[in-house]
Formats: C-alpha cells, structure tokens, sequence
C-alpha cells in the first residue's frame, strides 16, 4: 500500500515515513499543498495523510480540490487544529478521518488501517484505471469495453509470481 503525506514540518514528516515504512508501507513526503496535488495526480497513491497548515495551498483546499475532481482516495486529516470547528469543516469537505497533534502512533496507524479497510469492503482494491482500460494487479488481468487479456497460467506457479520463462 502506498501512503502519500503532506506534512510541512519536516521533523515530523521524517519520523511518520519512518514509522509507514516499519509498518510496511510504502511512503512519500511532500512540504506543501501544491506538491501534495502534483503528486497525487502523477503517482498511484492508496491513501493520503494531509496537514492543514502547509505554505502555498492549506490542506482544505487541497482537499477540496481533490473531490471537486472526483478522486475518491482516503484522507486522514493530521493537525493542531484541534477545535471541534475544525474537525467538522475537515470532516464535511470529504476527509475520511481527523486526528490531532500531538497523536500516539498506535493510534495513526489503526486509523490508516481502518481508512484504507472500509474503501473496498474490508480489502484495499488491486485495480487501476486509466481511461477506458483496468489493470487487476492482483490477476495481471487487462481489460476494456472491448474485451479483456489474462496472461497464459502457464506463466504463474502456486503463490501468484511469475515463473522462471527460461532456462
């Protein structure tokens, strides 16, 4: 799973890649609002962890900007806006979850799981798309309205990894 985080203090933003990646997860950083934007809509991201007082673009309207264009990632909201005002505007713009500074690390990291879990039922989705064509990740399956392609079996052993083609 590949988490990106948008966080402006840098200290901070170090220590949370620090703790994705002991978790497993897959991490990028950015320090400001615009870049959070430019990476979401270049990179294949599960999810985002998304400050609200970042220089050029606050984390709101970054947010905002997100679901006016449709994009349905989870968004955890991690801040010092700690005001019941706050949590409300963050959470009624679309954010999927709200947790304050200073925060236990147990806690971010059930409430990734738990974000991530209730996106597609209780699994994290396998499938991207760009325009009319889906890749099932999980399958190599490619598809379009005009039909779909499956990699031969004889190219897959027991566990889903491609076997050896040469000798």
């Amino acid at each position: 799973m590949r988490i990106l985080l948008a966080e402006d203090e840098r200290s901070l933003s170090r220590a949370v890649i620090a703790l994705l990646e002991k978790n497993n997860y897959s991490a990028d950083a950015v320090y400001d609002g615009q870049e959070a934007l430019e990476y979401l809509e270049a990179g294949n991201y599960d999810a985002l962890i998304l400050d609200l007082m970042m220089p050029k673009m606050d984390g709101i309207t970054v947010l905002r900007t997100l679901r006016e264009r449709g994009n349905p990632i989870p968004v955890l909201i991690l801040t010092a806006k700690s005001e019941v005002d706050d949590k409300v505007l963050g959470l009624d713009t679309g954010a999927n979850d709200y947790l304050t500074k200073p925060f236990s690390t147990q806690e971010l990291m059930a409430r990734i799981r738990a974000m991530t879990r209730s996106q597609s039922g209780g699994q994290v989705t396998s499938r991207l798309t760009f325009g009319n064509i889906t890749l099932d990740q999980a399958t190599f399956e490619l598809s379009s309205p005009t039909g779909s392609l499956s990699p031969p079996s004889a190219f897959w052993n027991g566990s889903g990894a491609m076997t050896a083609m040469w000798s």
